[in-house]
């Protein structure tokens, strides 16, 4: 469905979303106890994350794998969602996509994806509940430049009434998925994730769509802000339920830095953080986090721009946001960047960022899983 469709044909798109039978129970006001396995062992000096509260976020994002029979609905996804949960994984954020054709367009097309129907998304939510996990809804944007680049921080109209246009589509896209959100029972939604100029030239037009999402959706609501301008200078965090922040702060520029030393550069970003979490009254979710197994990975955990493989560094970086973020009392999750339906190993998409054996067994230890 393109951005410009009549109202009338948005709300049959809705009415067909609340009539896929059969997949949604209520979803419970607050985020709910899950059932899983007895906590296990934590790491030396790392917070007790396994015992700490049931609402405490032990997420990762899930990604669906554009294959068929192997992305969201499949039964391959169900064996992978178990997987999850033997690891202590609690929640997982499924990622829905629109498209932007141009970033400086507010041309903004969702709804026709034959890769992910609304079917086989509102199938995942079902699957992930029955498995015993939470599910945050997070779309997510995509353009042609990401591939070579660009993030959905570059996206930039040219005029306030080209913006106007963008955040009206964009609101039509999140209440689309919004109300799948709600049929499906998710105990969380991410209103928007990583749209820094938008974010900092238009105050107040995320506080628009949140209040849309809203009429839709019942839950709590989240934004995923970029790590570095976007977090610290959102202007609606008193519209949302929770500081959403994608977590990519660069903390060692050393070849090999140690665990002490990945810690000492948390520091810079936890006294910010925690003045931000003060400042609004609002907790901290990292709707994302993670680090490539790669060399540069600490300097540049978006991205390190090399080839060179170190899975020891990751895993070190993982025991190092335990340890330096896991204590905040601010501090109310994660969702750790990535995993795909197919596990982190599948032919048809491999990222750096899956974790390795070591940074797997170091989440595990900390989620309370094994």
């Amino acid at each position: 469905m393109q951005a410009d469709d009549s109202a009338a044909n948005l709300i049959h798109r809705r009415a067909l979303l609340l009539g896929l039978g059969a997949l949604g129970c209520t979803r419970p006001s607050v985020l709910p106890v899950v059932s899983g396995p007895t906590p296990g062992p934590v790491l030396p000096a790392s917070p007790m994350i396994a015992q700490a509260s049931s609402a405490f976020i032990r997420g990762v994002n899930y990604a669906h794998l554009h294959v068929e029979g192997h992305g969201y609905g499949s039964s391959r996804s169900w064996d992978w969602l178990g997987r999850l949960v033997d690891h202590g994984v609690t929640d997982v954020a499924l990622m829905p996509f629109a498209y932007m054709p141009e970033i400086d367009k507010p041309d903004l097309r969702f709804g026709g994806d034959r890769t992910l129907d609304d079917a086989a998304l509102l199938a995942e939510a079902a699957q992930a509940r029955a498995a015993g996990l939470r599910v945050m809804f997070k779309p997510h944007l995509w353009a042609p430049p990401f591939g070579r680049g660009a993030f959905p921080g570059d996206i930039e109209m040219d005029s306030p009434e080209s913006w106007k246009r963008w955040f009206s589509a964009y609101t039509d896209y999140a209440l689309l998925i919004a109300t799948a959100a709600e049929q499906a029972g998710a105990s969380l939604f991410c209103v928007g994730n990583e749209c820094t100029r938008a974010s900092l030239l238009n105050p107040g037009a995320w506080a628009e769509v949140a209040a849309a999402v809203r009429r839709v959706y019942r839950g709590p609501l989240v934004y995923g802000a970029n790590w570095n301008d976007e977090v610290f200078g959102f202007h609606d965090w008193a519209a949302f339920d929770h500081i959403g922040v994608n977590a990519y702060f660069p903390l060692s520029d050393a070849a090999s830095p140690s665990v002490e030393a990945l810690i000492a550069g948390w520091q810079g970003p936890l006294a910010r953080l925690s003045g931000l979490a003060a400042s609004t009254g609002r907790s901290v979710i990292f709707t994302e986090a993670g680090y490539e197994a790669l060399a540069g990975a600490a300097a540049r955990p978006w991205g390190s721009g090399t080839s060179s493989a170190d899975p020891a560094l990751q895993s070190r970086a993982y025991e190092a946001l335990m340890r330096a973020v896991g204590p905040q009392p601010w501090f109310q999750g994660i969702y750790w960047w990535k995993w795909f339906t197919d596990g982190p190993d599948n032919p048809w998409d491999r990222s750096a960022y899956c974790p390795e054996p070591e940074a797997l067994t170091l989440m595990e230890r900390w989620f309370g899983g094994g």
